[in-house]
């Protein structure tokens, strides 16, 4: 049964059922074959990683860029409104 404490606002309410569903569907996700259940597989491997994501940001800026530029010419000027 939720309850709750008007004094110490809405992050005082009880974990009702909702609650205990992230916990099952993560045990779900950790049975299939090929998770990594082993947190320690990823240890000494943070500089590949911060390398993929931080490509991946590049390249997301670039393409971002290309799009703001695009839309300062008729190619893809009709997606914003002329006053």
């Amino acid at each position: 049964m939720d309850t709750y404490t008007p004094t110490a606002g809405p992050l005082a309410r009880g974990h009702g059922a909702y609650h205990h569903r992230f916990p099952a569907a993560a045990a779900d996700l950790a049975a299939e074959p090929g998770y990594c259940r082993d947190p320690v597989a990823l240890e000494g491997k943070e500089p590949v990683i911060l390398q993929k994501v931080a490509s991946r940001l590049v390249g997301l800026l670039l393409v971002l860029c290309v799009l703001v530029y695009l839309q300062s010419t008729p190619i893809l000027g009709w997606m914003l409104q002329t006053p």
